[in-house]
């Protein structure tokens, strides 16, 4: 039976953070986390490295797949932009034939597969189809590994904007603006220099896609309204070895005037407490002479010693962050499936540690 959530519909969480950083495995993690605690869950990663699926265990691909999980529900599928973009062209389209031809236009392609700030763009899309689709409480979002955490956010307005009636109406308005235009700046010079093939498509590009601007401003709308919601929060992953690299501060602020709260910070890979032993009191083999087990328990102890300042310093780093968010430490595993399950106990919806 088709499950039907409250009227206020699915709460979203998006995980930022730079590249290198853990962001995908930990969006895993807490997609696992929601899904064992009862919540019907689906994950969505604009990762292009893949390293979800591989976390996950399963083959992801356009359309959610489902999770094998002893307890709950999870759903997954890995952002394929391309793909994505043209069923958008397709759904979006009045006319299937202009559909078709938007899609067999060399333009068009070169276009989407070049697009600055494509993988954003279509994330917004696939988040919005999630979002309304019926089947799920969670929607998690794995962001892009970019330098700028806040892409994701300013990708409805740079959406609006790319697919503007006032921009399009421009070149496309009277039917023939486009072909004036060229004409003017020298279509001819153009058509000598890469074909005259190539302006064609050009023209017909803007003439077939500005019939689908309509839907992909909607879909912009949509999330803006999600994101000031309340029904989204965002989580910043930090590395406790370089908390730095996160920028936790700046983000927080840019955020604050981009509308959707900072659910906490997740800060990745914390050192765990080291009991110091007392290994001087305790004798050594009787075949090692003396000398030799004193140099063994120095070494030890000192190995010892660095992990125990480590944590000491993860645990300053914790404190100093949870003064302004909330903040989950979470431990350095090696990644797996059962890392996953590991992990999901120190993230939401567990709470806060820091």
């Amino acid at each position: 039976m088709r499950h039907t959530p409250a009227a206020a519909g699915p709460r979203v969480h998006v995980v930022c953070g730079v590249g290198g950083v853990g962001k995908t495995t930990l969006s895993a993690a807490m997609a696992l986390g929601f899904a064992r605690a009862g919540q019907r869950t689906v994950v969505i990663t604009v990762d292009p490295a893949r390293r979800l699926a591989e976390a996950l265990g399963v083959v992801l691909g356009g359309e959610p797949t489902p999770v094998p999980l002893g307890e709950g529900r999870l759903d997954a599928l890995m952002l394929d932009v391309a793909g994505t973009f043209d069923r958008t062209v397709v759904a979006l389209s009045a006319d299937p034939e202009q559909a078709r031809a938007l899609l067999a236009n060399r333009y068009y392609r070169a276009v989407v597969d070049r697009l600055a700030g494509g993988p954003e763009y279509i994330a917004l899309v696939q988040l919005d189809r999630l979002v309304r689709d019926g089947r799920w409480d969670v929607v998690v979002v794995d962001t892009p590994p970019a330098e700028d955490a806040l892409d994701l956010f300013r990708a409805p307005d740079r959406l609006r904007k790319v697919f503007g009636r006032s921009v399009l109406w421009a070149l496309v308005g009277g039917g023939s603006r486009v072909a004036e235009l060229l004409t003017r700046a020298g279509a001819r010079t153009l058509e000598r220099l890469i074909g005259e093939g190539v302006v064609q498509d050009i023209v017909d590009f803007f003439r077939l896609v500005a019939g689908t601007t309509g839907g992909f401003r909607a879909h912009a709308d949509s999330v803006s309204s999600l994101f000031a919601s309340g029904r989204a929060s965002t989580w910043l992953v930090a590395d406790a070895r370089a908390p730095e690299r996160g920028g936790a501060d700046a983000f927080r602020e840019a955020l604050a005037a981009l509308g959707p709260p900072l659910g906490g910070i997740l800060l990745n890979r914390v050192a765990p407490d080291v009991d110091l032993v007392d290994l001087p009191s305790i004798p050594g083999p009787t075949d090692l002479p003396e000398a030799a087990w004193r140099e063994a328990v120095a070494a030890i102890g000192q190995v010892a010693r660095d992990q125990a300042a480590e944590a000491a310093r993860h645990r300053a780093v914790a404190a100093r962050l949870s003064a302004t968010a909330p903040v989950w430490p979470v431990p350095d595993l090696e990644p797996g499936a059962e890392a996953l399950v590991a992990l999901a106990a120190h993230l939401p919806p567990a709470p806060p540690r820091g």
